[in-house]
This record gives structure tokens, C-alpha cells and sequence, in this order.
């Protein structure tokens, strides 16, 4: 009997690594001390700079020389969101989906992934897709939602996210409605997480492989062979 490809059934919540870019402090002296950093958050996110409200969103979210307060948090991500900044929607979204600080929401973390997904967040396009499989947020047509949740996993697995690769690959392995099987594109998938170090990829593309024809797993591997995507790192866990 085939055995099923088990899909990662988790979030990528509050792992992402972040640092200063370079075009924000090209305008300012760096701060010497975290209170230093404070104070010219704290001045620059009130005078409306999304930047500042995003990293002043971050300080309150992790305690950094203030106490840490996911209330706080939640509102300067708001705001950063709000003007268009990409991660403040990714962090916006988790708060939603999460319930950190604001009621769990779905149907707003949706929205907030969608709007930081088409801005090539790879982290939202994952948690969209993850929400959209397991019929989350708005309500619709069950194989449409799939397809759609196909569309964002491409897109993170294309940018190297390693749980989306695997993600993509049980789905393909397994098929769902709206999704027809394809043993073939489920082993390239799982492959490439494998490659990139994901957890238990290996593992079920070789259970896989065992499942295929000669035809299907020459096939597999020539789409493997003609890969050109980024080398990705693991997907921060929640």
C-alpha cells in the first residue's frame, strides 16, 4: 500500500533574522546604546517613518531596553504595515493568526500575508499557502483555495524555503482536491528540500521513490538535473 507524504503542519511565526538596512541608517548616526536606539525610534516612528515604527515594533516585541509587550508590538507593526513595509505585514499577520496581543483573526492574517507575500516575503507565502490548504480565513471553494495555496508554496519553495519545498512536495506525492497527483514533481520537491536541509525530506523522498516507475523517477530526475533555484537555509521554526 502507498504511504502518504506527512506534510509539515506548522507556522513560520516569529523566527525571522532581522538586521538594520543599510538605507535606513544611511540617514542617521547609528545609535550607540539600545537606549540610544530607542529614543530615535520612538521620535522617528511618531513622525510617521515606517522603518522606525517597524524596529520600535520589534524592541517591544522582544523586550529590548523596554518591557517586552506584544500589545505594543501589534500597534507600531500596524502602523509600519499600514504605509506599505513589508515585514511589518509579515509580523502583522502572525499577530493575527497567532492572537499576540489582538483576538486570532484568520480572515486579517490572510490579508496581511497576501499583502507581504506579493511584496516577496518568502516566510508569508508560506504561512498564505498553509492557511489557504487547510481552508483558513476567507471561505470558498475548497480545490480553488488549494490551487491557489500551490501558487504562494511555489513561490517561497522558488526562493529557497526549505519547509515550502517539502510542503510542495507532499502535496504533489499525495494529491488533494484540486491538485492531481504528480509522483514525479513531489520527488523533485522533496529532493530539493533535502538538499537544503530540511528535517525528514529525505526520508520521505526515498519512500516516495519507492512507490515510482523507472519512467516516473527518470523524469524526476531530470527535472532535478535542470533545477536553478537559490540555495535556501531551513525555514526558521515558530
Amino acid at each position: 500500500m502507498a504511504r502518504s507524504v506527512v506534510m509539515r503542519n506548522f507556522l513560520i511565526a516569529l523566527g525571522l533574522v532581522l538586521g538594520i538596512t543599510t538605507a535606513l541608517w544611511a540617514q542617521v548616526e547609528t545609535p550607540g546604546t539600545y537606549g540610544d536606539a530607542m529614543r530615535w525610534y520612538e521620535r522617528s516612528a511618531r513622525a510617521g517613518s515606517a522603518p522606525a515604527q517597524f524596529y520600535l515594533g520589534l524592541m517591544h516585541e522582544t523586550g529590548t531596553n523596554v518591557e517586552a509587550s506584544h500589545v505594543q508590538a501589534v500597534r507600531w507593526f500596524r502602523k509600519a504595515a499600514e504605509q506599505g513595509h513589508a515585514l511589518a505585514q509579515y509580523r502583522l499577520a502572525t499577530y493575527h493568526h497567532f492572537g499576540l496581543g489582538i483576538p486570532v483573526d484568520f480572515r486579517k492574517a490572510e490579508i496581511w500575508y497576501r499583502k507581504a507575500a506579493n511584496q516577496g516575503v518568502a516566510e508569508a507565502a508560506f504561512n498564505l499557502g498553509f492557511l489557504l490548504e487547510n481552508g483558513l480565513g476567507a471561505q470558498g471553494d475548497a480545490a480553488q483555495a488549494v490551487n491557489e495555496a500551490v501558487k504562494w508554496y511555489l513561490q517561497a519553495a522558488e526562493a529557497g524555503l526549505s519547509s515550502a519545498q517539502f510542503n510542495l512536495g507532499a502535496l504533489f506525492a499525495n494529491g488533494k482536491t484540486g491538485i492531481e497527483k504528480d509522483l514525479a514533481r513531489g520527488w523533485f520537491w522533496l529532493d530539493a528540500a533535502a538538499m537544503n536541509g530540511e528535517e525528514g525530506a529525505a526520508k520521505s523522498r526515498d519512500a516516495l521513490a519507492a512507490q515510482m516507475s523507472e519512467d516516473e523517477l527518470k523524469r524526476a530526475r531530470d527535472l532535478a538535473s535542470a533545477r536553478h533555484y537559490p540555495k535556501p537555509k531551513p525555514a526558521p521554526r515558530p
